[in-house]
């Protein structure tokens, strides 16, 4: 009974719809990228950021795409590292960790990027 005064409580106060998460995704053939997502903390007893991977990975299956990519994390893979919140969650879906060889920044305008630089520190 407390769950079903609790539900009505938030459909009077937000409406029927909530906002509890978003995601960004490509889409071929052969692969599913999750690029970013985000969530509202508000609602997060309602893992909406779960809801929508699992969607996503049903829509892989559908479509008989082989690979679902959940896209990148730091490799710290210590209790404190920086994303470790994040491959938690990844890791919550079985997730297998593939290396590569990273990325760099290669400015083509070194002037500029200095600025940019200077600015955003």
């Amino acid at each position: 009974m407390k769950k079903l005064t609790e539900t009505q409580s938030l459909i009077d106060s937000e409406g029927k719809m909530l906002n509890l998460a978003a995601a960004l995704y490509i889409c071929t053939k052969d692969e599913v990228y999750y690029l970013s997502s985000g969530s509202n903390p508000k609602y997060n007893q309602f893992m909406g950021a779960y809801r929508l991977q699992w969607e996503m990975i049903e829509y892989a299956k559908k479509h008989n795409i082989p690979r679902y990519n959940f896209y990148g994390i730091t490799g710290d893979f210590s209790d404190n590292a920086e994303d470790y919140g994040v491959q938690q969650f990844k890791k919550g879906f079985n997730a297998h960790v593939e290396e590569f060889i990273g990325d760099f920044v290669k400015p083509v305008r070194p002037f500029f990027y200095k600025i940019y630089q200077l600015l955003n520190k």
